[in-house]
């Protein structure tokens, strides 16, 4: 595992997928974001407090899953660090309208702007090269509340990363984005809006640095293990320990009582074909064949939750922690469905939850396409349905402009396969 407490920029909250049990499919995502969401409450001066139920996660029931916040701590958040005073800057509110930045390498430009609780202002970086470095922070004001979301586009439009908090348990809701670029673009977008879990706008202040010419960034192949044993005492980070048993899909649903291999064999060739453009190695492990651990993301298959089909420990952003975890909760999986899927579709439905879950594992956030494999806005019937990863529109829970390019950004990260 990487060092948790190393500071790691384009990290956004952790990421999900599901249902709301108990309510209906059809029942509009901003229903039941309502009370999935985090609460905020003011104690006197600058500290604020959160309050919220878990991390984020799938949801169940209602549309799939947006980035809902569980964390049953309560936090302290602390005013964000001021940055020095500097003048307002004109922004644009998409990206034809976004004025170009004056940047110079290795110079820091600082500015000021003010945003509405439903606006984002973007900005030209102008031309980028492989190997160019783009370092953003916003914050809040000072004295203002703004919860700030910060997030980078190349010239298609395409997300290259995006950061919510620094570190929200930690209390540093300010965002900070630190990334190399992976290729070349005539135009890089810088775009600031306020969190979709914030209460509304206010003003930020930001600094920005592109340091240019520095060594590129390659891909790195990943493996990714399937793991059916489970064991005790399993921990993943940012999500919970859990004693897993070994995979049977009775515990699904007593229907499916003595399909075990088949079902789970099903869920391997899924997630192998969802990721078989990519240099992924799709791993399995069974009590017969234990696969080593070392340097490879884990999606565990077990345990039972009331609100969340899956959840993975973090959105990675550019594949940072080759060794982080998701899990699948299978025990009951069945039962948002409104009719019991076969054995071969329930299959299917969790094959592309564990694929959507190692999507975040390698850097991928929520889109609002109910093809795409990373959709957040569909309803539980859509798991059932041939999906992809492919260019969609962002859910706007990750930020309220831009397309992410599914495919593309999987080329960048891990490389294309060599079959």
């Amino acid at each position: 595992m990487a060092d948790s407490s190393q500071y790691e920029p384009s990290r956004t909250r952790r990421g999900g997928r599901g249902v709301l049990q108990g309510q209906r499919e059809t029942m509009p995502y901003p229903a039941h974001r309502e009370f999935l969401g985090y609460r905020e409450r003011v104690y006197g001066g600058a500290t604020r407090s959160r309050r919220a139920r878990g991390w984020s996660a799938a949801v169940r029931g209602a549309g799939w899953c947006g980035v809902v916040f569980f964390c049953s701590c309560e936090v302290s958040i602390a005013p964000p660090p001021m940055i020095p005073p500097t003048t307002a800057r004109p922004a644009g509110r998409d990206f034809s309208s976004a004025p170009l930045l004056p940047l110079t390498s290795g110079a820091v430009e600082r500015f000021t702007g003010m945003l509405t609780s439903s606006g984002a202002h973007v900005y030209d970086l102008g031309e980028v090269r492989p190997g160019d470095r783009i370092t953003v922070s916003v914050g809040a004001a000072l004295g203002g509340r703004l919860d700030p979301t910060v997030a980078i586009f190349d010239a298609d439009h395409d997300l290259f990363a995006v950061n919510d908090d620094v570190d929200f348990l930690g209390g540093r809701l300010d965002a900070r984005i630190d990334e190399v670029v992976r290729h070349a673009s005539v135009h890089f977008y810088l775009g600031i809006a306020p969190s979709a879990y914030s209460q509304g706008g206010g003003g930020y202040t930001a600094e920005v640095t592109l340091t240019q010419a520095g060594p590129p960034v390659g891909v790195s192949r990943q493996r990714l293990l399937l793991n059916f044993v489970g064991g005790a005492a399993v921990e993943i980070r940012n999500v919970g320990t859990f004693n897993i048993p070994p995979f049977d899909a009775g515990r699904i649903d007593a229907a499916y009582e003595g399909e075990t291999e088949e079902i789970r064999d099903q869920i391997v060739a899924v997630v192998r074909a969802k990721y078989a453009a990519f240099d992924v190695e799709v791993l399995a492990s069974t009590e017969d064949a234990p696969v080593d651990e070392a340097r490879v993301s884990t999606i565990y298959f077990g345990a039972a939750s009331r609100t969340v089909f899956g959840i993975s420990e973090q959105v990675d952003t550019w594949n940072r922690d080759c060794c982080d975890d998701g899990i699948v909760y299978t025990d009951g999986f069945d039962n948002s469905f409104s009719n019991r899927p076969s054995s071969a579709l329930i299959a299917v439905a969790i094959g592309q939850v564990a694929a959507h879950e190692a999507g975040h594992l390698l850097g991928l956030s929520h889109v609002a396409d109910v093809v795409d494999l990373m959709d957040t806005s569909g309803v539980s019937s859509t798991l059932l349905r041939e999906q992809v990863f492919k260019r969609s529109i962002l859910d706007r829970s990750v930020f309220p402009l831009g397309f992410q390019d599914g495919p593309k950004y999987l080329r960048a990260t891990v490389g294309a396969s060599a079959n």
